[in-house]
């Protein structure tokens, strides 16, 4: 029989060093580098150059957002903005012409028409106020001729309130025509205002003419507002009246 050979134990390779083992643990590792290190380098430089240029897209996106105060301002708001200059210096305007600061002259200038006709009213009340009918009545017919008719019409009339017999007989002895037809309109009116019962028993011994039936049209219409049934009455029992009422009933129905 053939003997074995006696079995002897490997001998052991001395440690690889730190570079081997790193080699050799590199190597056998599953997990692969990063991928930053297996790029080339100009990869490195397009990613950097892509960030930059989405930050410069965010930032001109913000502030394409924000508001700007130029773009609300119109017309004096874009001017009051670019006159403001540091320091508190105002810009200066160019086409621009400085008003004339007003003098009390100018801010109160009024119409000397007017001026003439408002003491002219106030003085013709405080005649009739005094009882001083025929006094209001001279100085409104001897007033300047823009503002005679309107003086004659508030002298008569309220006269006419008061005294119509007078007021009457003054207003037909005034000379001008113009001022005398206002004049005795003026004192019908009042008289109507006040006694349209008695106008109408007057104006029956007017003579004829249309005076009369204006003295009659006004008397009537201001009965029958104040009394209609007995100035119907009355109307009814004087035949030279129904016409006049008659008329003045077709021109109110218009």
């Amino acid at each position: 029989m053939t003997e074995l050979p006696p079995r002897t134990s490997p001998t052991r390779s001395p440690l690889p060093d730190a570079t081997e083992a790193a080699t050799v643990s590199a190597s056998r590792s599953p997990i692969p580098p990063p991928l930053e290190l297996s790029l080339p380098p100009r990869y490195h430089f397009l990613r950097t150059a892509g960030y930059l240029l989405l930050g410069a897209a965010l930032v001109t996106a913000g502030w394409m957002l924000l508001p700007h105060g130029d773009t609300h301002l119109t017309g004096a708001g874009k001017n009051r903005s670019r006159s403001q200059e540091p320091n508190g210096l105002a810009a200066p305007q160019q086409n621009s012409v400085a008003a004339p600061l007003p003098t009390p002259a100018t801010t109160q200038q009024r119409d000397p028409q007017t001026d003439l006709r408002e003491p002219g009213l106030r003085h013709i009340t405080t005649l009739q106020l005094a009882g001083s009918f025929s006094q209001a009545a001279d100085y409104a017919v001897g007033a300047p001729l823009e503002f005679r008719r309107d003086f004659t019409i508030a002298a008569y009339h309220e006269w006419g309130r008061h005294h119509p017999d007078q007021a009457i007989a003054s207003a037909v002895r005034i000379e001008e025509a113009f001022t005398r037809d206002f004049a005795m309109h003026s004192v019908l009116s009042g008289w109507a205002r006040n006694d349209p019962e008695g106008l109408a028993e007057a104006a029956l011994a007017f003579p004829d003419s249309d005076f009369k039936k204006a003295a009659l049209t006004r008397a009537l219409r201001a009965w029958m507002n104040k009394d209609p049934n007995l100035a119907g009455d009355w109307i009814m029992t004087h035949p030279i009246a129904v016409p006049i009422a008659e008329e003045m009933f077709r021109r109110d129905r218009r």
